[in-house]
């Protein structure tokens, strides 16, 4: 029997959830039913851990330079090109695609190339909060319109697949939530790893820690918990909150004497 064969596409594998569930999915797949490969654009990876997994994975990756997140035209043209020509000539069952500009370019790449079954994960959305409204509007537009040619879209939690449809992108049908995934192993069985941390940031072991780990950007909301924070230190003083992440907040949380910034080990 003839292995199915997948492709994956995503803009970009910087450290991050998109990331990481996709790689995770790649990862998983069965080689005996599965032949899959996986394509990402720019991707910034300083300390080459993200090429390290890929490699540890047995990954089938190809690195697609022209595949970026920001708009460029003629860059964008170049990679739908690249892209079509590998669908066509590896004759692929799926296309499961990662993120908006994957999402949109590797999707019409798809259905030029004549793929039976085309998946979508957004990880996320941009209907509001990065854009202005036009240029919001234009973007939802492309959305409703890729949308059409798309067999299943996959959404992370309820809120993100309620709010695809509140925005019309398709009907209730062609969404399907199924939650991120994490390998928790290598941390479950890491023995030292609660005194390492307790050590290294100076945890105290009667205080309550409460922890949060993403990018510190506005869209995602780490000011509401620091603002919720300030209500519990006034009833529970032995409360400390730790921030797993970087971004252009940053500057604003350091220094703040109720959160504690976590950098990587």
């Amino acid at each position: 029997m003839d292995r199915i064969k997948v492709l994956h596409v995503i803009t970009r594998l910087d450290p991050g959830g998109s990331s990481t569930n996709t790689i995770e999915t790649v990862a998983r797949l069965d080689p005996q039913r599965f032949d899959v490969f996986l394509i990402s654009g720019r991707t910034k990876d300083a300390d080459g851990s993200i090429e390290a997994s890929l490699k540890s994975k047995n990954i089938q990756y190809i690195f697609l330079p022209d595949l970026q997140r920001e708009i460029h035209p003629w860059k964008d043209i170049n990679a739908f090109i690249r892209l079509y020509g590998f669908i066509k000539s590896r004759h692929f069952d799926i296309v499961h695609t990662h993120t908006s500009k994957a999402g949109i370019l590797g999707r019409w790449a798809a259905k030029c190339a004549g793929v039976p079954k085309i998946i979508h994960t957004p990880h996320g959305h941009i209907f509001y909060g990065y854009f202005s409204k036009l240029l919001t509007s234009v973007f939802i537009w492309i959305e409703r319109a890729t949308a059409r040619i798309t067999d299943k879209i996959i959404t992370l939690t309820d809120r993100g697949k309620d709010e695809h449809i509140a925005f019309k992108i398709g009907p209730a049908d062609k969404f399907v939530r199924i939650y991120s995934g994490i390998d928790v192993n290598p941390k479950l069985n890491h023995p030292q790893l609660k005194e390492h941390l307790k050590k290294q940031w100076a945890l105290d072991d009667g205080n309550f820690i409460f922890g949060c780990v993403g990018r510190l950007d506005p869209i995602k909301g780490t000011f509401y918990l620091i603002d919720a924070m300030a209500q519990v230190v006034k009833k529970y003083p032995k409360t400390q909150l730790l921030l797993v992440g970087d971004g252009n907040q940053e500057k604003n949380y350091k220094g703040n004497p109720r959160v504690w910034d976590c950098r990587p080990m």
